[in-house]
């Protein structure tokens, strides 16, 4: 029998649902037809990403048993389409947040990217106690239930408007949110349903689009109807004008009728667009290949281009090219002018750097006391002083734990890090208090609200506190990911996953002899330390165990090394996508990775093609557009540092002993050491020493 749930809810933010889960750099566009007769493709996304979230497992809440296999369901539609599938599952307030972040992080700052987030889980509507609203909640699992604890609720839940900030937030071309929820707040403003007969040039203008699965005071079954009716949407029963494509307001319509027919009118989807000027002009696309014979559409001149060049062909701001590079990149504007915006942005921003310098210069002054800055983490970087003692800087420079510590054992990670003191390490929070003494002989990061140490040389695993959950044993404590943690016991010498408790949820037989976390679902194991393949979370081998070497997934990619052969990448289906020739290599990061050519360095794209020659004794990922790299010099030093663009043009020479700081590197300035003396320099060739 069906139980009926009360708010349970589905998020959904949409991406491109066609190019190969791996190769999504290869485009999406539709065929359209210009005034004069001729046809063109208008380009959509050039990648497409998605991130699956489930909870099914609260605290106080009633368990949601059907969760799961939403999630299993909706991530398969969603692969079939072509997405990159990231998943977490029963995620609290805080790792809620961070994981949203996160993906936001990772993908939704590339202008041509469409990004899909799934969250299933409980939701709520409560009214407020101030202005008298609505609002809407996502529960996260260790969210209390409002009805007896209404502030504690209100303190760990999700409110809409703090969704509406993360649709504001992502920079990408097109966001589609689906609640499978009862739903209420002023997220976004209602619109009637109109689906225009033809897909116009305007689709490709940026927009954030929300379907709701009911009204605030609908309950929501835990078999969802909106979720089934979702999948074969996708499958392309959506597309009810026969064009092959199914937008989003197409899918609005679709899920509005079939839902609210499956669930005789319990339910009835809602639809609108984000209430902002700026991002509700576009609709989203899947292609379905569903029509047999696809219309093609009549394109419009892009209106206010040239009238816009005209205007600012002759600025001297900066940001007036910037706007219109935007714009097309979004694709409102067929970028006739583009090749020139570049080209004037570029001699803008290298006439007025020394003006940037002087913007910047008090922070860089406060940098060169570090003698090392690592990479942000949680919002914070490890520094050290010239004594070796480290601490914590924030993103803008400012020392926020002064440099007291032996050594990090850890950055931070949800809200917390390792540090020693006294030869024992501890954990401090990001304003320095330590709130965890300093007891343990190793503290490893916290992941999903666990962390492992060492203590008094045995395994265990600490909460937030401090306290103990998981008792102390012989064996090397690994991270949780989607539950479940390696432990590889020392007598005798096996490895296992355990859950949260400390059960052990997946030993192999035979007996793995390694193993390592999971990620996007699968983990990497080995039964003789000689050849590696993975399981999924059930235990079952889903990719056999044939490599010499692996590593985790990350956007649907690992790399594995093949006997006798080299570092290549395999999807999660274990399809060889790099073929197995690269001596070693680096993830994907802006579209290129680097990777090791006869001992040398140099950069490919997603289709293997090598964009940047192997010249490099050193290679590090691409962000911002740039990269550091090194030539000459040895495993242990040497060697000259410098910055590339993407096309792998200098921005700043291979001349410099070391790159120390790369904190202002967004604004094209890095700390460099010349000739043994510290200072800046940034990309448009000028020098900062002695200031």
């Amino acid at each position: 029998m069906k139980k009926a749930l009360f708010c349970v809810l589905a998020l959904a933010i949409a991406l491109s649902p066609f190019a190969p889960a791996v190769a999504q750099t290869r485009g999406v566009g539709v065929v359209v037809k210009t005034n004069d007769g001729a046809t063109r493709e208008i380009k959509l996304y050039n990648a497409s990403y998605a991130l699956v979230i489930g909870n099914s497992r609260y605290q106080f809440w009633d368990s949601l048993p059907g969760v799961g296999s939403d999630v299993v369901a909706v991530r398969a539609a969603l692969e079939k389409q072509g997405f990159v599938v990231e998943t977490a599952e029963n995620l609290n307030s805080e790792s809620f947040n961070r994981t949203i972040t996160k993906f936001i992080d990772d993908h939704g700052f590339e202008p041509e990217n469409r990004l899909l987030i799934y969250y299933a889980g409980h939701g709520f509507t409560l009214g407020s106690s101030g202005d008298k609203r609505d609002l809407g909640y996502v529960v996260p699992v260790d969210a209390p239930d409002p009805k007896t604890d209404e502030v504690g609720f209100k303190r760990k839940a999700i409110t809409m408007d703090a969704i509406l900030n993360y649709a504001k937030r992502i920079e990408s071309k097109h966001a589609l949110f689906l609640f499978d929820s009862c739903f209420s707040g002023k997220l976004v403003t209602r619109n009637a349903i109109t689906i225009p007969p033809i897909i116009e040039e305007k689709v490709s203008l940026p927009v954030r689009q929300f379907i709701t699965a009911g009204a605030a005071d609908q309950p929501v079954p835990d078999e969802s109807y909106f979720r089934r009716s979702f999948v074969n949407a996708l499958a392309g029963d959506a597309d009810v004008n026969g064009d092959g494509y199914v937008t989003g307001t197409e899918l609005a319509e679709y899920l509005k009728e079939q839902v609210t027919n499956y669930s005789n009118r319990s339910q009835t989807p809602q639809y609108g667009k984000i209430n902002d000027v700026e991002l509700d002009r576009g609709d989203f696309i899947f292609v379905t290949g569903s029509g047999k014979n696809p219309k093609v559409p009549i394109l419009t001149e892009t209106s206010g281009e040239a009238a816009l060049w005209k205007t600012i062909e002759d600025s001297t701001n900066e940001r007036d090219f910037q706007r219109y590079l935007e714009r097309t990149r979004s694709g409102e504007f067929r970028g006739t002018y583009a090749d020139a915006a570049e080209l004037k942005l570029g001699r803008l921003r290298k006439a007025n750097s020394l003006a940037r310098w002087e913007r910047f210069k008090g922070m860089a002054s406060g940098l060169q006391k570090y003698d090392y800055i690592g990479p942000f983490e949680d919002g914070l970087a490890v520094v050290a002083d010239a004594g070796g003692k480290v601490g914590f800087i924030d993103e803008t420079g400012r020392e926020v734990i002064a440099p007291a510590y032996e050594s990090p054992e850890t950055h931070f990670s949800e809200g917390l890090a390792s540090v020693k003191s006294g030869g024992k390490a501890g954990y401090i929070n990001k304003s320095g208090e330590v709130v965890i003494p300093f007891k343990f002989d190793i503290g490893f990061e916290f992941s999903e609200g666990l962390a492992g140490v060492i203590i008094d040389g045995k395994g265990a695993y600490i909460d937030k506190t401090g306290k103990i959950v998981i008792a102390p044993g012989e064996f090397g404590p690994g991270e949780f990911r989607d539950g479940l943690a390696p432990i590889n016991r020392w007598d005798p010498p096996i490895s296992e996953f355990i859950d949260r408790t400390g059960r052990v949820a997946i030993s192999g037989s035979p007996a793995f002899l390694g193993a390592n976390g999971f990620s996007e679902g699968l983990a990497a194991v080995t039964y003789d330390y000689k050849k590696w393949g993975y399981i999924d979370r059930t235990g079952r081998m889903v990719i056999s165990p044939i490599y010499e070497l692996t590593a985790g997934f990350e956007k649907g990619l690992s790399w594995v090394k093949v006997v006798g052969q080299g570092i290549g990448m395999i999807d999660r289906t274990g399809k060889m996508i790099i073929p197995p020739k690269y001596e070693s290599g680096s993830w994907f990061s802006e579209g290129l990775m680097y990777v090791e050519i006869d001992g040398k360095y140099g950069y490919i794209d997603v289709t293997d093609k090598l964009v940047i020659s192997p010249e490099y004794s050193l290679a590090r990922p691409f962000s911002n557009g740039m990269a550091v790299v090194r030539i000459g010099g040895g495993p242990v030093g040497g060697g000259k540092f410098g910055v590339i663009d993407r096309s792998g043009a200098k921005l700043l020479a291979t001349k410099y002993d070391k790159i120390w700081c790369e904190v202002l590197a967004k604004e094209g300035l890095f700390g460099v050491i010349l000739n043994g003396k510290k200072g800046f320099a940034d990309i448009y060739g000028n020098e900062f020493f002695d200031f």
